[in-house]
């Protein structure tokens, strides 16, 4: 049996994400239902680790993880550790609007931490049927929810939730 947990923060790891993503847009496509991908990155994390050691750095990736957790649905939503200090949180049945307010409730949550110099920057996606390839579409949001959190952190500066500009049905 394979590992699905990361062992630091219990969350899911990124091996079982991309059986999840996929899972979910089929579920997406067949109930025609809304699915919204967020990544997270917590900006200033090696500088935090740096001026704080790797400890402190690990317990901000355990307290960010509780974050998530109780910030989504429970067995409805799922959240991820991507790697590093990136996390990806999947939101099914979710209206734009309210994905919005999720998003919005872990940047609060995570703020309240009082982490400085970390803020939490966030990207995110919606799935799209495009090209009617499964692989070809969920590869296409993951890609659209990454460049939303690249546009956040580079030129944004930022501690900011962007999402893919794509519009949605």
């Amino acid at each position: 049996l394979l590992a699905v947990r990361d062992p630091l923060t219990g969350l899911y790891n990124r091996r079982f994400f991309q059986k999840v993503v996929r899972r979910e847009a089929v579920r997406s496509l067949r109930y025609e239902h809304p699915l919204f991908l967020f990544f997270f990155d917590i900006d200033h994390f090696k500088d935090y680790n740096d001026q704080n050691g790797h400890q402190a750095g690990d317990l901000l990736l355990i307290q960010f993880a509780e974050v998530l957790k109780s910030s989504i649905r429970e067995d409805v939503d799922t959240a991820f550790r991507y790697g590093g200090d990136e996390f990806t949180v999947l939101l099914p049945h979710l209206p734009k609007q309210q994905a919005a307010v999720v998003a919005e409730r872990i940047q609060q949550k995570y703020g309240a931490l009082v982490l400085s110099p970390t803020s939490l920057s966030v990207g995110a996606a919606e799935f799209v049927k495009n090209t009617g390839d499964i692989e070809a579409d969920v590869e296409d949001m993951i890609r659209r929810a990454d460049a939303a959190l690249y546009h956040v952190k580079h030129h944004l500066g930022g501690n900011e939730v962007s999402f893919d500009p794509r519009p949605t049905g």
